[in-house]
């Protein structure tokens, strides 16, 4: 098990003289390369690195060979664990306050965040402020906004919401 954005490691103990790592595809086995994301193929352990949702669930085995005697290895299947908000690469978790606000409203993340888009969007679903997280702390000034309910979505691909209320 991994979380998005880490490395994952799947190592087989054996005194094998090679080693072939699949993925498996559809109905099939395919061979891995040490390229994009994998290295160590042809190695007792096989890294993948810049893990990403589209990740979970894969099927690895290893192919070990002493001499011309191959034998296969179990099965091994790749969890991806996503934080709150999985477009910060590793768990995340957000914080608003305060709530009910006036006329600033606080985003703190456990993590240093890097352009991730945030945007204030009205009950109708009109987009009203927009911006990115720079920081574990940002400060938004809503003082624009008129008094009521809000919602603050945090994310691209996982958009987090928060129901906001403005004073």
């Amino acid at each position: 098990q991994a979380n998005a954005g880490a490395t994952a490691n799947f190592t087989i103990t054996s005194s094998a003289s090679t080693f072939q790592w699949q993925l498996k595809q559809g109905s099939g086995w395919q061979n891995l390369t040490n390229t994009g994301q994998y290295t160590g193929a042809t190695t007792n352990t096989l890294t993948i690195k810049n893990i990403t949702t589209s990740n979970n669930n894969q099927n690895y085995r290893c192919i070990a060979t002493i001499n011309t005697c191959a034998d296969t290895s179990s099965i091994g299947i790749l969890t991806v664990k996503t934080g709150k908000i999985e477009d910060f690469k590793h768990q995340n978790l957000i914080s608003v306050f305060p709530n009910p606000a006036n006329n600033k409203l606080t985003i703190q993340s456990s993590t240093n965040p890097v352009d991730l888009p945030y945007s204030i969007i009205d009950q109708s679903g009109r987009e009203l402020l927009k911006g990115s997280l720079n920081a574990k702390i940002t400060t938004i000034d809503i003082s624009q906004l008129a008094i009521g309910f809000y919602f603050l979505q945090v994310g691209e691909t996982n958009k987090e919401t928060f129901k906001l209320m403005k004073q």
